[in-house]
């Protein structure tokens, strides 16, 4: 009876747990976001780090060189991005125009058809704001606030980021704590070994999108298109997309050209659309063939557990998930390895300490701490938790023969007075 009990206590539990992921699935998924931008980040702060800057300042230094990065490119393409826009949507207008002016009346049967069935334009603004004025108003200030918000999104994304990437280690410590002491290696392992996963796929898809917006931004340019900066940033974004990408650049690109195409008499416009639609697939295939396995190698995981996830996720969040489903994947296919091969141990590569490898250990560190002039107040309790650590397991394994604690932690302004962890602790026998 108490073991039915247990387990439907499990079972609602576990339900009532999902429930609470699900209401709350926005502040996850920031979360989550946040965690991954961390992981992403990480190795670019222990690069500026290895400069011998203090972890604090690399981290503040990593992230300001990522912020200025981004603002610059806004900076040197926004205006022609805008400009752009622009213009793509008077090319629309024109070109729904000349449709329904000019098709009905040739001779070809499909153009003709298409050119009859849509309304003119001054019939299809009003169709479109006749007494639906204020939806359409609603409509667009739903769009600002929906913007607004991403953006505001995007901040606590990057605040969470930093705090967790701050605070890394203590938050660790916090949650593993709730764990049992002979499962806390293993989770950690895994935990890290998912972070340094997720962080490789976010640089990845990030440097890809990037490379291939500014490549196709420049060819698109040289070869004449009208729109090189729109049609380059639609290209990178879609390209963010597992598997579909390409078609959605390559369709984006047709897209922009259409406009043109209607409007062109001349027949001339497929001389500048067939270069960039092949340039468009050449640039893609070179960040998939040749970049993407220097920073990411997609091969490790299962293409089939990737696709079940990305579609499952893609049906309950549509495009971001999409966008999260293969280094959730990735995340599940890294747990089920560790749990097939059972890999509940701590590493192999650590050695198993022995009486020797501990008493030189600590006799090392306490001499290169002693012979410090005014060492830190932080290091001498770093060095006690240590030695109280050593004796512990002394404790646990009494086979081990520790040299009792003697460290002197100096009193700031004040001489070194020696500090006693204890008494008859050097000997656990």
């Amino acid at each position: 009876m108490k073991r039915l009990a247990l387990g439907t206590t499990i079972v609602v539990a576990t339900l009532v747990g999902l429930l609470m992921l699900w209401q709350l699935l926005e502040a996850v998924l920031i979360f989550l976001l946040s965690l991954a931008l961390a992981a992403a980040m990480r190795p670019v702060v222990d690069r500026v780090a290895e400069r011998g800057l203090p972890r604090s300042l690399a981290l503040a230094l990593a992230y300001v060189m990522v912020v200025c990065a981004v603002v610059g490119m806004f900076v040197v393409a926004g205006g022609q991005f805008v400009a752009e826009v622009q213009l793509a949507a008077d090319d629309l207008v024109r070109a729904y125009e000349h449709v329904t002016t000019t098709w009905p009346e040739l001779s070809d049967p499909v153009r003709r058809s298409i050119g009859r069935r849509l309304l003119p334009p001054d019939k299809l603004y009003a169709a479109l704001t006749d007494g639906r004025g204020h939806e359409v108003f609603q409509g667009a200030v739903g769009v600002t606030f929906g913007v607004f918000g991403a953006l505001v999104n995007l901040v606590v994304v990057v605040v969470i980021s930093i705090y967790w990437s701050v605070d890394r280690i203590h938050f660790e410590r916090l949650w593993l704590s709730l764990l049992p002491a002979d499962e806390r290696a293993w989770t950690r392992d895994l935990w890290r070994n998912v972070e340094d996963e997720v962080g490789s796929y976010l640089r990845s898809e990030v440097a890809q999108a990037v490379c291939a917006a500014w490549l196709l931004g420049a060819g698109y340019w040289l070869i004449g298109l009208r729109f090189p900066a729109l049609a380059a940033l639609v290209a990178g974004l879609a390209w963010l997309l597992p598997w579909v990408g390409v078609f959605f650049a390559v369709a984006g690109v047709v897209v922009l050209i259409a406009p043109a195409a209607v409007l062109d008499t001349s027949g001339t416009w497929w001389l500048t659309a067939a270069p960039a639609i092949l340039y468009t697939v050449a640039v893609l295939l070179l960040m998939e063939w040749l970049v993407e396995p220097k920073l990411f190698n997609r091969r490790r995981y299962n293409g089939l557990l990737v696709a079940v996830v990305v579609l499952a996720m893609a049906e309950q969040l549509g495009l971001a998930g999409m966008l999260l489903g293969p280094p959730t994947a990735a995340a599940i296919q890294i747990l089920l390895s560790r749990l097939a091969y059972g890999a509940r141990t701590v590493s192999q590569a650590i050695e198993p300490a022995s009486l020797v490898t501990v008493e030189d250990r600590l006799a090392a560190v306490r001499r290169a701490f002693e012979a410090q002039e005014a060492p830190a107040p932080e290091l001498a309790n770093l060095f006690t938790r240590l030695e109280v650590l050593a004796t512990e397991v002394a404790q646990l394994a009494p086979d081990i023969d520790l040299p009792p604690p003697r460290l002197s932690v100096p009193e700031l302004g004040q001489p070194s007075i020696p500090i006693s962890i204890g008494e008859g602790r050097g000997n656990a026998k």
